[in-house]
């Protein structure tokens, strides 16, 4: 009865695995750097992984035919926005500023922290020290928020020294 019992196990086991999919890969920027923490899903469905420390991701799905493969990236959005920002005014103080902080506020793990952060916020504070917004209606606001995160990256190296 046993041996009867493991062999409809392992004969259902195997169905399972054959009728799965292996679905792998590496996701790269446009630049061929690798994406850490992107979300890689099938649409519609809800099979999928997050890319590992060097963009590498797999997973498996029952879902057969072709499917579309959707790649997100939290933050993704913002990243492209300051581009954009960038691309229109290299002066603005903010880009350099926000950009600091989301890369402070990210995991090291994923290629944040206070170390890579450090570059945006005193490049931000260097502009901060030139910039004249062009009328009273444009925005002037950052340098004290500006001053505080690269107070916030002190602290964090002190205690990290420690």
């Amino acid at each position: 009865m046993k041996k009867i019992l493991f062999t409809s196990v392992l004969m259902f086991i195997s169905l399972i695995v054959q009728s799965q999919t292996m679905i792998q890969g590496i996701v790269t920027t446009t630049k061929g750097e690798t994406v850490i923490g992107a979300n890689v899903a099938l649409e519609n469905t809800y099979d999928g992984a997050s890319t590992d420390t060097l963009g590498h991701f797999h997973f498996t799905t029952e879902e057969k035919g072709s499917k579309r493969l959707i790649v997100t990236f939290i933050g993704c959005d913002t990243l492209r926005a300051l581009g954009k920002a960038q691309a229109i005014n290299a002066e603005n103080p903010r880009i350099y500023m926000i950009r600091g902080e989301f890369t402070l506020n990210m995991p090291e793990f994923y290629g944040g922290g206070a170390a890579k952060a450090t570059p945006d916020i005193q490049k931000a504070a260097e502009k901060f020290e030139t910039f004249k917004p062009a009328s009273p209606l444009y925005p002037n606001w950052g340098k004290e928020h500006n001053e505080s995160v690269a107070k916030r990256i002190e602290v964090m190296a002190a205690v990290k020294g420690k």
